[in-house]
C-alpha cells in the first residue's frame, strides 16, 4: 500500500512478478485488505484440514508481505466524514487481525509511518511486530511509540541512521 500522494513511492514496483497489487488510496487499501483477509481464510482452512498449526512447520515457501507506506493515512480522524472514518476503522481492524493471526499462515506486515503516535500505529500491529526499525524522531515520546523506549531522538542527523530492535524469545525448559 503506497499511500503517499497516490502511489508516488511504489509505482516502479507494479510490474514485478512478486507484486500482486498496489493500493494507492485508502479506498484501494480497504479493498486490498479484504482480499488479504480472504486469502488468509483460505490458507487457514487448507492448513486446518491438514493439521498444520504454523506454516514454519511445512515445506511451504510462499510468504505474503503487506507493506504499508504512510500508514498514518489509514488512521481515523475527527475531521473526516463518518463514512470515511468507518472505512479507516475497518482497515485498522483488518491490519490488527493480520498481525495477530497472519504470522502462522505466512502473512507479514511491514508498517511504515513518518508520524508515529498511538493513534496512527495500530497497537496490535506494534505489539505483534517481531522487529522494529526507527529513524531519528524529535521526542522521547515518539521514540517510545515506535520502539518502546527512548533513544531515537538522540540519533545523529545522518541519512539512514536508525535503531533496529529484534524481539528475542527466551525459553526456560
Amino acid at each position: 500500500m503506497d499511500l503517499k500522494e497516490e502511489g508516488l513511492e511504489f509505482s516502479e514496483y507494479k510490474k514485478l512478478q512478486q507484486v500482486e497489487s498496489i493500493a494507492e488510496t485508502p479506498e484501494q487499501a480497504h479493498a486490498m485488505l479484504i482480499k488479504v483477509m480472504e486469502k488468509m481464510s483460505e490458507h487457514g482452512k487448507y492448513m486446518k484440514e491438514r493439521g498444520i498449526k504454523n506454516i514454519v512447520h511445512t515445506k511451504e515457501k510462499d510468504r505474503y508481505f503487506i507493506v504499508v507506506d504512510e500508514g498514518a493515512v489509514l488512521a481515523p480522524s475527527k475531521g473526516l466524514p463518518r463514512g470515511q472514518n468507518q472505512m479507516l476503522e475497518k482497515c485498522q481492524y483488518m491490519l490488527s487481525h493480520i498481525a495477530r493471526v497472519g504470522g502462522a499462515l505466512g502473512f507479514r506486515i511491514v508498517f511504515c509511518t513518518q508520524y508515529p503516535t498511538g493513534d496512527t500505529l495500530p497497537r496490535v500491529v506494534k505489539q505483534m511486530a517481531n522487529a522494529k526499525l526507527g529513524f531519528r524522531l524529535p521526542t522521547p515520546t515518539a521514540s517510545e511509540v515506535v520502539i518502546d523506549q527512548s533513544g531515537l531522538e538522540h540519533l545523529p542527523s545522518i541519512p539512514g541512521r536508525a535503531i533496529y530492535m529484534k524481539v528475542y524469545v527466551i525459553q526456560n525448559i
